[in-house]
């Protein structure tokens, strides 16, 4: 699936909708917030296609990249991800 056909759509009273119909959460969390629109900038408290992620992150959640509602990662677990160990 294209990224560009991924785009999420509103709901009654402006919440974002999955393409099944559900609310879409962030494949590591399970979390639910906002879907940021394209173009933007990994956010915490956004969300974000999985697609858009760095490859190295993609390939950990491979199986969630194809989910109706599950295929976005949140800012707060894309960071996490991408922190270094100190």
């Amino acid at each position: 699936m294209a990224i560009a056909e991924a785009i999420m759509e509103r709901g009654p009273g402006g919440q974002d909708v999955a393409d099944d119909g559900g609310s879409p959460f962030c494949c590591r969390c399970k979390e639910d917030f906002p879907v940021a629109r394209e173009p933007a900038t990994w956010q915490m408290g956004k969300m974000r296609l999985l697609a858009r992620a760095p490859g190295v992150i993609r390939r950990q959640f491979l199986d969630w990249l194809t989910h109706p509602s599950g295929k976005y990662l949140c800012g707060n677990c894309y960071f996490d991800l991408t922190d270094e160990d100190e």
